[in-house]
């Protein structure tokens, strides 16, 4: 690989194992401390308990702990066990990571991908299911205003009836009140004058 610095936005002219080796390069430099530290804390967590713990002077209970260890019938040297394990693995775990982690996106990618596929399935059949009922309701909407329409419209049609019923009655009442003034005067008075002058009464009848 060329020493060339990659700049950014060339990020689609790398080939798969140049962006491996970048990946690679990035966990080893930027983020080996980070394992280095998980690796001194889980390899020397006995002894940190004990340092925390003891009432002892901090130089004599150094003195103490920081001893050889036997790895595998091998006995290792105190710096190395308490400082050199932890620096080995550190960097083992910051350069495998990448490795372990496409690993794992290879095998759990098409499980993944058929749960995001059975998610957006549901989606839509429930977006289905709200556009049937927002159908339904539009439907049963249109109806309600043309029944209310209907019903507007059968009130104005029975107003319209119900006054042209009241002109006739109305008629009629005037003209029964006419005659039986009429009748009326004729009972007072025994007699009625015609516009000519005649004059009928009771008796002529």
């Amino acid at each position: 690989m060329s020493d060339e610095e990659i700049k950014p936005g060339n990020e689609k002219a790398l080939s798969p194992n140049q962006s491996l080796s970048e990946a690679i390069k990035d966990k080893i430099f930027n983020k080996i401390y980070f394992y280095i530290l998980v690796s001194f804390l889980l390899i020397n967590w006995q002894e940190i308990l004990i340092l925390f713990k003891s009432n002892e002077d901090i130089f004599y209970t150094l003195s103490i702990i920081f001893t050889s260890q036997m790895w595998f019938d091998y006995m290792l040297p105190a710096w190395f066990a308490h400082f050199g394990l932890p620096i080995l693995f550190g960097t083992l775990a910051s350069a495998l990571t990448p490795f372990v982690t496409y690993w794992i996106s290879k095998v759990t990618a098409k499980r993944f991908a058929k749960i995001r596929r059975a998610d957006r399935k549901a989606d839509l059949e429930v977006e289905d299911e709200f556009q049937d009922l927002r159908i339904k309701l539009v439907t049963k909407t249109n109806k309600a205003d043309n029944l209310l329409n209907r019903i507007n419209l059968l009130e104005m049609q029975n107003a319209t009836m119900s006054k042209k019923n009241t002109q006739p009655q109305e008629h009629r009442r005037q003209l029964f009140f006419g005659i039986k003034a009429f009748v009326d005067y004729y009972e007072t008075k025994g007699e009625l004058k015609t516009p000519e002058g005649e004059i009928t009464t009771a008796a002529n009848e």
